[in-house]
């Protein structure tokens, strides 16, 4: 489709749901380009034009988080051809490239969209995993788009220690953020205790930064100075209980949406004048 209200939608119905069963982040916004029709993941994406999908993501990426849910990006970056943690894949690509194609998608989601999620691909861009990537995760990320929220690793898609390369949060299977490791680094004198705290300290404000502005916080009450009213009986842990009641509804109501964005998307040439087949 070329109507961002209908990409709005899309990221309505993600959101509504669930933050109904009591989630709070939406892996499922990705905003990586078409490049390879036969990529299993092709399904998923929004098409070969940089300029569309950057529509698209800013407006998917709003529908989510209006819903009070953190939408998280992916697959950050050039993740246009089948990679896993096991195939070393890596794309040789230019800065100009990367800039005019691959990345638009996700800088409207940051710049105009908020996105609060970045997930890291699981391929190496110019022979650097994209978990470790300096360049993609504070260079172009932090730097240049000022993106506040927090990045995650795909399920063991994490290349070594990466807490100091652009990493917050480490998926599963892998363990490699670890206190451990941590440590170590401040054991062999690569930092000193105060620099990895301070890097462990940036990371988890990434997290509390988007859970503040889409995510459980977002629905923690407020006084009129816009501080968090006190909870008087605080629980141990922090529960999200999620809108059940209203799950019914709310599933009712989206496959109206969901009918009406595919009957949208529907698009009809019409061949006047035989200028096909160009």
């Amino acid at each position: 489709t070329w109507d961002s209200d209908m990409a709005y939608n899309y990221g309505k119905i993600h959101g509504s749901e669930n933050q109904a069963i009591g989630g709070n982040v939406q892996l499922g916004t990705q905003y990586d380009i078409t490049r390879m029709p036969q990529f299993g993941r092709a399904k998923d994406q929004f098409g070969e034009d940089p300029y569309l999908l950057a529509d698209i993501a800013e407006a998917e990426t709003r529908g989510v988080q209006d819903q009070g849910v953190i939408a998280v990006g992916k697959h950050f970056a050039v993740f246009s051809q089948n990679a896993t943690p096991g195939t070393g894949t890596n794309i040789e690509i230019s800065e100009q490239a990367l800039h005019e194609l691959h990345l638009p998608g996700f800088e409207a989601a940051v710049t105009e969209g908020g996105l609060l999620g970045m997930m890291s691909s699981y391929n190496k861009v110019n022979g650097i995993a994209a978990s470790a990537h300096e360049y993609l995760q504070l260079s172009v990320l932090r730097n240049m788009w000022n993106f506040m929220g927090f990045t995650v690793t795909d399920w063991g898609g994490n290349s070594g220690f990466t807490l100091d390369k652009g990493t917050d949060v480490e998926m599963p299977s892998l363990s490699n953020n670890n206190q451990a490791n941590a440590e170590s680094k401040v054991e062999d004198g690569t930092y000193t205790q105060e620099e990895m705290d301070a890097l462990v300290d940036e990371a988890a404000g990434h997290v509390l930064y988007a859970l503040g502005h889409a995510g459980y916080l977002a629905w923690v009450q407020v006084d009129e100075y816009g501080n968090a009213k006190a909870d008087p009986e605080p629980p141990e842990v922090i529960q999200l209980e999620g809108r059940l009641d209203e799950l019914d509804e709310i599933v009712a109501e989206n496959p109206l949406l969901a009918q009406e964005i595919a009957e949208e998307g529907a698009v009809l040439l019409k061949n006047e004048n035989g200028v096909l087949p160009v």
